[in-house]
């Protein structure tokens, strides 16, 4: 269960870098 939260946790910033990325990236697109 433990690990599972883990798991949960790590895709969970791993996806919410890929739209920080992206939305970093279109910020810069509109300057």
């Amino acid at each position: 269960m433990l690990d599972n939260s883990l798991l949960f946790a790590d895709i969970f910033n791993a996806a919410a870098r890929a739209v920080g990325a992206d939305f970093y990236t279109a910020q810069i697109a509109l300057m």
